[in-house]
């Protein structure tokens, strides 16, 4: 694709492809728009640089596949003026092979000085099975990634199931979670330097922890509003890696017995308050 030139599509219908737009080559284009578009065993959607504005709306994709670019609807970097995605549905195929990295449904990618977006959204999303073989590679998907230089974004109203990292993975600043229903996931959120409160977040039946916390150089505390926690109590509310944050839980919903925090030798600056009460 050449520069500056926008991409249109609707009323569409993919299948038993790996992938949808490679477009990685091209790095400043036009807008992007996906509307009404149903995936059928296929990989990622597009993969892509930077962009104006990138909109994303009624898109399903059904035994979602994995190559060598990732997987799920969208892999962007660099320069996104705004993002909107929404009323998004993935289920994913089969697990993927240990040997490839895997990413995640939506990807805020990039780790440059040049991968930034302060105007994002993602909405109304149902992702279901992103799962990595185990071998020797971390088994790295993710529901959500969102990358350092993604700031000031909203992620609400979805639900993540089944997969082998975070169902949200977020290092951006001053981003805000809630209304989310995360389950089956090894952390089911991990926070870095996401500071701005988060509202009602439920997470079931994590693998290692409901929330990891990680990094310290984030602003502030974070804050959650209600936090409700399902499944095995020994499985900690926070496990604070390496962080010296402050995080507060102002409601916590968890089963008797509930392991609150475990921390490691980098956190002992780290603090945690739960329904009022400073307890780490």
């Amino acid at each position: 694709m050449s520069s500056r030139q926008s991409l249109t599509v609707s009323d569409a219908w993919w299948s038993d492809k790996w992938i949808g737009i490679k477009a990685n080559g091209t790095t400043d284009m036009g807008p992007v728009h996906f509307t009404d578009v149903r995936l059928e065993r296929y990989g990622p959607m597009i993969v892509m640089r930077g962009s104006p504005e990138i909109l994303l709306d009624r898109i399903e994709s059904f035994e979602a596949r994995p190559s060598s670019y990732g997987m799920g609807f969208l892999r962007a970097t660099d320069r996104i003026g705004r993002l909107r995605a929404r009323n998004l549905k993935l289920v994913g195929a089969r697990e993927i092979n240990n040997t490839s990295d895997a990413f995640a449904a939506i990807c805020l990618w990039g780790k440059g000085t040049d991968d930034v977006c302060r105007d994002w959204e993602i909405s109304r999303f149902d992702l279901r099975n992103l799962i990595m073989k185990k071998g020797e590679r971390y088994r790295n998907a993710d529901g959500i990634s969102v990358e350092r230089g993604h700031d000031d974004g909203l992620i609400e109203n979805g639900v993540i199931r089944n997969v082998s990292d975070a169902g949200i993975d977020c290092k951006g600043a001053n981003c805000r979670i809630t209304q989310v229903d995360i389950t089956g996931a090894r952390e089911n959120l991990k926070l870095w330097d996401s500071s701005t409160r988060h509202g009602r977040i439920i997470s079931r039946s994590p693998r290692f922890a409901h929330i990891i916390v990680a990094s310290s150089s984030g602003q502030g505390p974070i804050v959650i509003d209600q936090l409700e926690c399902h499944g095995d109590p020994k499985r900690p509310v926070i496990a604070f890696e390496g962080s010296s944050r402050e995080v507060v839980v102002r409601t916590l919903v968890a089963p008797e017995g509930q392991v609150l925090y475990t921390a490691d030798d980098r956190s002992k600056a780290a603090s945690l308050r739960v329904n009022g009460t400073k307890v780490f």
